[in-house]
Order: C-alpha cells, then structure tokens, then sequence
C-alpha cells in the first residue's frame, strides 16, 4: 500500500469522522466521501491495509464494469470487451489500486458520468429520472473529489443536447 501525504490526511480524516475530533480536525480543503468510504471499509475489515486495497480494487473494477455495459448498449459485446481490456491495461489505473489517492474512485465517477449519458429512458416522460441520477451521480463526484465539478457543464450540455433531441 502507498500512502503519500494525501493518502495520509485521507486515511486520517476517516479517523476524525464521527469523532471528538470532528469538526475541530478536519481539513476544510478536503471532500468527505473518500474519508467516509475509508471509514465504512476500515469498520468492516479492520484498520489494516487490506481495507484500504479493497476500496481502491474495487471502484475501478466497478467503472470499467459501467463503462463496458454503457459501451456494449452502444457497440455491441467484441468492442465492450476492447474497451474492458484495454482500460484495464492502462497502468496508471492499475498502479493506482494500490494507493490511498482519489484517482481511482475519480475514474469510477467518469464512467458513471458516462453511462448515466448514455442511457436511454424508454419514454420522453421518464427524462426526469435521467436528470436526477445525472445530478446525483455529479454531486457524489464532487464530494469524492472537488475538481470533477468541471465535468458539470459538459455533462449538462450533453444531457440538454439529448433532451432537446427527444422533444422533436
């Protein structure tokens, strides 16, 4: 496991929630869900490294298990496969499962962002469930990690784009 200093006020922040020390102690420049993820993961397999693997195992497992079933809605199964292998061959990805950084659970949330855009309600009406998990999916972004909230307006222009596209 690498912990930098991040990783380190990461896995302390976990610490300090639901603490004495919380509010006192946190660090105002820091987002929660990567300390409450880490705490939640810490209370159920104990306060050793493997806690901390796992979390960071599993968001990426799980955004390229979104982003092949966005693109296999798309593409088919043989290119949703590619892109599965692909990205899991990307070594910043993999390198990363190993540190207490948000890099991983930020790639999680893009794929997220992805797939909530390219899904497809089956009627005009249900648009506003797309809307809602569009603006749930981007608030948890930025709560994991700050400078996701770019993503916002080119997510927003997209999903107008599409609405505007279904009215016709």
């Amino acid at each position: 496991l690498v912990i930098t200093f991040d990783g380190l006020q990461y896995i302390d922040l976990a610490d300090v929630l639901f603490s004495p020390r919380f509010p006192r102690d946190w660090i105002q420049i820091r987002t929660p869900l990567l300390p409450l993820i880490l705490k939640a993961a810490f209370g159920i397999f104990g306060m050793h490294p493997l806690a901390a693997i796992l979390v960071f195992t599993a968001l990426p497992l799980g955004g390229l298990l979104v982003l092949g079933a966005a693109i296999r809605r798309f593409l088919g199964d043989l290119p949703a496969s590619a892109v599965i292998v692909l990205v899991s061959l990307y070594p910043t990805l993999v390198a990363f499962q190993h540190c207490v950084l948000t890099e991983s659970g930020s790639f999680f949330f893009l794929a997220l962002v992805i797939a909530v855009l390219c899904w497809d309600p089956p009627a005009t009406s249900r648009l506003w469930i797309r809307t809602a998990a569009l603006v749930a999916t981007l608030s948890a972004a930025y709560y994991w990690r700050q400078n996701l909230l770019v993503v916002t307006l080119p997510a927003a222009l997209l999903h107008g784009w599409y609405a505007a596209s279904r009215f016709r």
